[in-house]
């Protein structure tokens, strides 16, 4: 108890001051040098007392962005608020207990000053490595004050988490911009080679959009008036990631996994501008996990992928390699729907599935991943 106390409580400075206390003793002569004795203790006591004295009572608060994709920088923000009805000095924030993939690149911790009532913040610059769900990190604070003898320490939990999805690569989007385009999902509203359908005429309200003017209305009626079109209705889009290990390089199947995952990260967040309704399969050991959403919505999207796990294939006792499975995941397919499969390899199942849509008539996109010999920011595409 008294060495965690001592361990906790005393800085660098205090042991300094502690052996020359001890050596004022002056035991080898046997005459205590008193005067040095006296001021090094009474040193001590006020720091000690004055330490107590002024302790912070602070209420914490971090605020980080509720997504960041991994090899990121998140910029977080910390709440200092002095609750107590006494100042305190010379107070240190930070963040502890951080998971091992995040790096503090920068930070203001140190607060000099603050009166009673006073708020104040400090930031921090997280580089966050790795996907997942993280809680936030505990908060802790200590005050020196005074002398830089003794300290104080207190930490305050955070609720909330924080979702890091998979990073992003050097993917070719243009490309399935393009394929997205052609295969009728929207973009801007329209799709390939249609036209807006007039739907009639009314009378103007403050804040409408004047684009459209009915001018012969106008001119008939003695109103502003404007016309109205019937806007198609926003295309739908699957995207189907494998997530099965396959191959003997664990090491190598960990990499292709993390690979496949950032490419749909990547697709879905070039989605962010084009209106359409994104339907995603990500099989798991648990079973197919099936997410449908806005192309806005790309929280509820990336998520699944942030907290994904590959399956090896001695270890799946769900068989997410058996026809079973691709059999329950084609019947969660719409074949009228665009189409984009993002598969390790093309093994018989993953045929068949591939085939099954084609002879329906799905415009489908092929992206294989297979690491064997291709660098990381290279993919191989099949229509």
């Amino acid at each position: 108890m008294l060495r965690q106390w001592w361990l906790d409580s005393l800085t660098p400075s205090a042991n300094v001051a502690m052996l020359a206390i001890i050596a004022s003793f002056n035991a080898v002569w046997g005459y205590p040098l008193v005067g040095i004795l006296s001021a090094l203790t009474a040193l001590m006591v006020i720091a000690l007392i004055g330490n107590r004295w002024f302790r912070p009572r602070l209420r914490l608060s971090l605020r980080m962005p509720a997504m960041v994709s991994a090899g990121n920088v998140a910029d977080a923000v910390l709440d200092v608020e002095n609750i107590g009805g006494a100042p305190c000095f010379d107070v240190r924030v930070d963040a502890v207990k951080l998971p091992s993939s995040w790096r503090i690149v920068s930070a203001e911790r140190n607060i000099r000053e603050m009166s009673p009532g006073a708020s104040t913040t400090c930031r921090l610059r997280i580089r966050l490595d790795q996907r997942g769900e993280f809680t936030l990190p505990t908060l802790h604070f200590q005050s020196t004050f005074p002398f830089q003898l003794f300290r104080t320490n207190a930490s305050s939990d955070q609720d909330g988490v924080i979702v890091v999805s998979p990073g992003r690569t050097h993917f070719q989007t243009a490309e399935i911009a393009q394929w997205l385009f052609a295969a009728g999902v929207q973009r801007g509203g329209y799709r390939v080679g249609q036209s807006l359908q007039y739907a009639g005429s009314r009378e103007y309200n403050r804040g409408d959009a004047v684009r459209r003017w009915d001018y012969a209305a106008w001119a008939r009626l003695g109103r502003p008036t404007l016309r109205e079109f019937d806007h198609p209705s926003n295309g739908n889009l699957t995207i189907v990631v494998d997530t099965f290990l396959v191959g003997p390089s664990r090491t190598r199947d960990d990499d292709d996994f993390e690979y496949r995952l950032s490419i749909a990260a990547t697709i879905i967040e070039s989605l962010r501008m084009v209106p359409c309704t994104v339907h995603l399969l990500v099989p798991q050991p648990s079973g197919i996990q099936s997410i449908r959403a806005e192309h806005q919505d790309q929280a509820k999207l990336l998520r699944p992928l942030a907290v994904a796990k590959g399956v090896l294939e001695d270890n799946s006792r769900d068989e997410l390699n058996n026809s079973s499975t691709w059999q329950e995941l084609t019947s969660q397919i719409n074949p009228e729907d665009p189409l984009i499969c993002i598969f390790a390899t093309l093994d018989s199942n993953r045929k068949r599935l591939i085939d099954s849509f084609k002879q329906q008539g799905t415009t489908l996109r092929l992206i294989e991943s297979n690491g064997d010999e291709k660098p990381a920011a290279l993919v191989a595409q099949h229509d």
